[in-house]
């Protein structure tokens, strides 16, 4: 496996990880609004891994059915919180913009390690909706905060 192919399996973990946390969460909010931005999200990410996944393997690699750590201990991490909650949604969305951040942040630096400018070219393609949707949370928890 190039570099590159590593750096695409490790985004589609991060992917992964954030459209099962949001699937997870959405299932749990009271919000409609918060709902809607869970749901878009989780197909946001469903989409990402598909495409992902496809340059992987046209590639001649397999590409990654796992998620990782961090994001099942985030998740558990969030679970608990909202639990010991009285505004479980706020939880939800402060923990899920934080995974949108490390999404991003996972994103520049495949954009500066890959050797490959096919694969450059595509995440760059990629980045403007990774970071729209950084945004997208970053506003939700703002109004959660000020509500």
């Amino acid at each position: 496996m190039n570099k590159s192919t590593e750096l695409l399996n490790e985004l589609i973990e991060a992917a992964r990880d954030g459209r099962k946390f949001y699937l997870d969460a959405a299932s749990k909010v009271e919000d409609a609004e918060v709902y809607q931005v869970f749901s878009t999200q989780a197909c946001a990410k469903e989409l990402l891994i598909n495409d992902l996944s496809q340059h992987v393997v046209a590639h001649g690699a397999i590409a990654s059915e796992d998620e990782t750590l961090v994001g099942k201990t985030r998740m558990l991490y969030a679970e608990i919180l909202a639990a010991l909650s009285a505004d479980r949604d706020r939880i939800y969305v402060a923990q899920l913009e934080e995974v949108e951040g490390r999404l991003l942040e996972r994103f520049r630096r495949a954009l500066k390690e890959t050797e490959s400018e096919d694969v450059r070219r595509m995440l760059s393609g990629h980045i403007t909706t990774v970071r729209a949707g950084h945004e997208r949370m970053k506003m939700l928890k703002h109004r959660k905060r000020a509500a």
